[in-house]
């Protein structure tokens, strides 16, 4: 039997929400299931998810970093955005994926406070794209609420 994850984690968390934590004596703990039996649901969510979101981010950093390398001029953040961009993940693992993320959040950060300090008039449109990027990912990553009917 291969456990179906998101599935599995909505049935707790349904069991959580509507017949455990009534249930239980107290607010507290009442509360505590509802919020547990939410934590389930969203794991199952991110289960579902998670690779893919964190894969596409990635890519699209890379490829920004792609463009930025062929137009910025400091030599040291150039070659640094030169092989962020060649870069490539072995794994589909998300604590892999996570650390590949934060090395390459690192890289935005230093070109982000390169474009904040050049002249270029390339810089504003290059940032535009930055901030295009941000918020498809913060979008990606936000959790949905379960729809409860």
């Amino acid at each position: 039997m291969k456990p179906d994850v998101p599935v599995v984690m909505n049935q707790f968390f349904g069991k959580m929400l509507l017949e455990l934590g009534p249930a239980l004596e107290g607010t507290y703990a009442s509360g505590s299931s509802s919020v547990m039996g939410l934590m389930m649901f969203m794991a199952g969510e991110e289960y579902e998810r998670g690779a893919q979101v964190r894969v596409e981010d990635i890519a699209e950093l890379r490829d920004i970093f792609g463009e930025a390398s062929g137009l910025v001029s400091d030599a040291p953040l150039k070659q640094k955005l030169g092989e962020a961009a060649q870069g490539s993940e072995t794994s589909l693992r998300i604590l892999e994926l996570d650390s590949a993320h934060g090395q390459l959040a690192k890289t935005l950060i230093e070109l982000q406070d390169f474009l904040e300090s050049t002249p270029e008039d390339w810089a504003a449109a290059l940032e535009e794209r930055i901030y295009a990027h941000l918020l498809r990912s913060a979008e990606a990553r936000r959790m949905p609420y379960p729809d409860m009917g």
